[in-house]
């Protein structure tokens, strides 16, 4: 099977209880007119914003609708995307990802790169978004830890190298 399963956990701010998990796999969707053929293109962030601002993909509606299932969901989930090697998984999440931490810059007053402002600036669908959750999206590629002893433990260590970019994770005392 060359399948790869990219699991996206889903914490909203403040947490809701109990853990359950979405029991209508039908909600997750895509349209069939997505061009989903990305094996030339790597998932930098340079490409992900450049597709963004070009929408060369035709997934703006895709992320879209998948931000708005997220936004939908009330409680803890996680998320699977399953598609064939190469049909645009990482792709897809890396533009997902990019659009939440866009939506927190605006939302908390940080810095928005040049480089990020340029590709929202001709993308007013994922522009103009307007989320009723804070989202923490954490990228985690798990092939970059595929020899590493403990994925938990190199998922924490993702997890809070990039939480830097919104909290001060210094203790006190340093």
């Amino acid at each position: 099977n060359n399948s790869l399963i990219i699991l996206v956990t889903l914490v909203k701010y403040p947490p809701v209880l109990p853990l359950t998990s979405i029991t209508n796999p039908s909600i997750l969707f895509f349209s069939k007119s997505s061009n989903l053929s990305l094996n030339c293109l790597e998932a930098t962030d340079e490409n992900v914003l450049q597709t963004i601002a070009d929408d060369k993909l035709q997934r703006t509606n895709d992320i879209k609708s998948f931000i708005d299932i997220l936004e939908s969901i009330d409680y803890n989930a996680f998320v699977s995307i399953d598609a064939p090697w190469g049909s645009g998984k990482s792709f897809f999440v890396r533009q997902a990802e990019m659009t939440l931490r866009y939506n927190n810059k605006i939302r908390f007053d940080k810095i928005i790169t040049e480089e990020e402002q340029t590709a929202f600036e001709g993308n007013t669908v994922l522009r103009d978004l307007e989320l009723n959750y804070t989202y923490f999206p954490i990228y985690f590629n798990a092939w970059l830890y595929d020899n590493h002893a403990d994925a938990l433990l190199a998922l924490v260590l993702v997890a809070i190298k990039q939480s830097q970019k919104y909290i001060d994770t210094t203790l006190k005392g340093e």
